[in-house]
């Protein structure tokens, strides 16, 4: 792994192939291992970039005793982006994905196009007035954030997955995985507090004129598929796949359907 240095932060990330460049950005509490078994497809054709967010994988966590900064994983994308030495790919899921628009709307000119997995970006829930949408999410945020402030990080973990993977996800999830959720939640508190009070306006979705692809899993939670959808009404220059069967975690649970779609909709660039 490679290191950059960020607000004092070391950042971990792989380098690997040639071609035109990819920068890659994970979902909250994963890694870039999530995205490894689609850079071995790619990387014969492509130099790609695959960090490991701020407090995930073999990045720096960040310090407690100071504000989380909303951009800071955003800048991260972007500082990769200005190591690629030109216009770049980007491929995000969830959190990731979020992150990567937030990138986007900074710098445009860093970003040849985007690939999006149902980008956590709550705040037009409320912005579009999906209330019940915005309410339960805000809700799973606000324990979330609840049981990390008062030190019941396991409870917090519980929570969080659960709402992603179904109700007993938790029960069924490895002791390993377990305590690298567990050492990560402090950091999807951080995040959910910044998704849930997004400073980005309807405006800065409009002015995006990249092109986006937009993917949805078709049996995932209402929040992120009115999320996903409500991007794109918003972006200039978007398309909207469904994912048959797949619900928010489809990078992992239909892998092969979910990599051969980003493969073929990298490929479509400038055609």
């Amino acid at each position: 792994m490679k290191k950059l240095t960020h607000k004092n932060l070391n950042i971990a990330y792989r380098d690997l192939g040639i071609g035109d460049p990819i920068i890659f950005a994970h979902c909250s509490s994963g890694s870039h291992l999530i995205w490894m078994p689609l850079a071995e497809q790619l990387a014969s054709q492509f130099q790609l970039f695959l960090p490991d967010l701020i407090g995930y994988g073999q990045s720096d966590s960040w310090p407690n005793s100071t504000p989380y900064d909303a951009e800071a994983d955003a800048e991260i994308i972007l500082a990769l982006l200005q190591k690629a030495g030109r216009p770049a790919h980007v491929i995000a899921h969830s959190y990731g994905a979020a992150m990567a628009l937030r990138a986007a709307i900074i710098d445009p000119a860093l970003i040849r196009s985007l690939h999006l997995i149902e980008p956590v970006a709550f705040s037009l829930l409320e912005k579009f007035g999906h209330e019940k949408e915005w309410e339960e999410i805000s809700a799973i945020g606000s324990k979330v954030i609840h049981y990390c402030e008062h030190n019941q990080k396991e409870k917090a973990s519980e929570i969080f997955i659960n709402y992603w993977s179904g109700r007993f996800a938790w029960k069924i999830t490895g002791d390993a995985q377990k305590k690298e959720i567990i050492n990560s939640i402090d950091k999807v508190a951080k995040e959910f507090s910044i998704l849930t009070s997004n400073n980005l306006t309807k405006e800065d979705y409009q002015n995006l004129y990249i092109e986006t692809h937009l993917f949805y899993g078709d049996k995932t939670q209402e929040s992120t598929s009115q999320v996903t959808h409500s991007l794109f009404d918003l972006l200039p220059n978007a398309t909207l796949t469904a994912i048959p069967g797949a619900g928010h975690m489809s990078p992992l649970s239909h892998r092969s359907i979910v990599n051969k779609l980003l493969i073929d909709s990298i490929s479509k660039i400038g055609e």
